[in-house]
């Protein structure tokens, strides 16, 4: 049984399941009606794999009313979004299953966790204790989104319709520090500056609209970093599901560096979501000895890049086992 209020009308529903082979099915409170309480039985898209065994909490996440699921499925979370209106009878409650940004640091789930609004802007957020058990770490809750950048916009420009310093910025960096797990960069024609993807910001999307428009400049250093080495920790030991595309890569000694990418506990293969993604990048290695992609026992996926090289010395991968016997390159096209 899962109580919470589904359909956001301001009455408690249960969600229940006859057995862990059967579908979910929403009781909707129908409120009391001459001193009797009534429910509605509906048809549910509540996740089948959240079985009897499956530790799980119950909150609003999405801050729309409604109740939601997150749940520890192996060793990773998943949130099932509540997106039901207030029901009619014999209507289904449907739920869409959406990444969570939730991480299992230590202690038990949901036995060591704290759920509430803890920063007052309507979404539950999580709380558990820190990788070695002394702390709390909280994860403030947050949809993936699409996060748009572009050099012309500025803080009192119409920014496209789009709001300054929430989904608009001028720089790429910016829009990563502001962005979520899962969220998606979209980057306008223009020319930027160096980024770095920080611990804790899994399947990242950096999309460039167009590689013959979109130049990242190196500087001379690195023009993209993903989990600087400082950054990692037993909290955070990888970075997954990162993918950089549609841009050109300049005056960059390292155009791109990966450190401990992908889900590296196991086999990777090609293709793998978990795999960082490099696809229809162009890189301009104008600088001496300079490297396209340095990887650090990571599992990248490399497709339908192209290397100009205007110097000499210049490497395409540059491949460092570290922690691990090997890095895997998956190269296509």
């Amino acid at each position: 049984l899962i109580p919470g209020d589904f359909d956001g009308d301001g009455k408690s529903d249960v969600a229940s399941r006859d057995s862990d082979e059967s579908n979910w099915v929403v009781w909707i409170s129908q409120g009391v009606t001459d001193g009797d309480l009534s429910f509605t039985k509906t048809e549910s898209s509540l996740g089948y794999a959240i079985t009897s065994a499956i530790p799980r909490v119950a909150a609003d996440f999405s801050g729309n009313g409604k109740t939601d699921v997150l749940a520890l499925i192996g060793s990773e979370f998943e949130t099932w979004l509540s997106v039901a209106e207030a029901e009619a009878e014999g209507e289904a409650v449907p739920f869409r299953n959406v990444p969570a940004n939730a991480e299992q640091f230590s202690g038990s789930f949901p036995i060591n966790t704290l759920i509430g609004d803890f920063n007052g802007d309507g979404m539950a957020d999580y709380a558990g204790f820190d990788a070695s058990g002394t702390g709390w770490v909280f994860q403030l809750a947050g949809l993936a989104t699409t996060r748009y950048v572009d050099d012309d916009y500025c803080s009192t420009c119409r920014n496209d319709e789009h709001t300054w310093g929430r989904d608009a910025f001028d720089a790429i960096q910016l829009a990563v520090n502001a962005a979520w797990f899962a969220d998606t960069i979209l980057i306008a024609a223009g020319v930027y500056s160096n980024a770095t993807v920080h611990a804790g910001q899994d399947d990242l999307s950096l999309h460039g609209s167009d590689a013959d428009a979109v130049f990242i400049d190196g500087n001379g250093g690195t023009a993209i970093t993903l989990l600087p080495d400082d950054e990692r920790s037993t909290t955070y030991p990888n970075i997954e599901g990162v993918s950089i595309s549609n841009l050109t890569i300049r005056n960059a000694a390292t155009a791109i560096e990966v450190n401990y990418g992908g889900r590296t506990s196991a086999i990777p293969v090609s293709g793998d979501e978990h795999n960082v993604q490099i696809s229809n990048v162009l890189f301009y290695q104008d600088i001496a000895s300079s490297t396209a992609i340095t990887a650090l026992s990571s599992a990248v996926w490399i497709h339908d890049n192209t290397l100009v090289s205007n110097a000499p010395g210049v490497t395409l991968i540059h491949s460092t086992p570290g922690a691990l016997t090997k890095n895997y390159m998956f190269l296509q096209d």
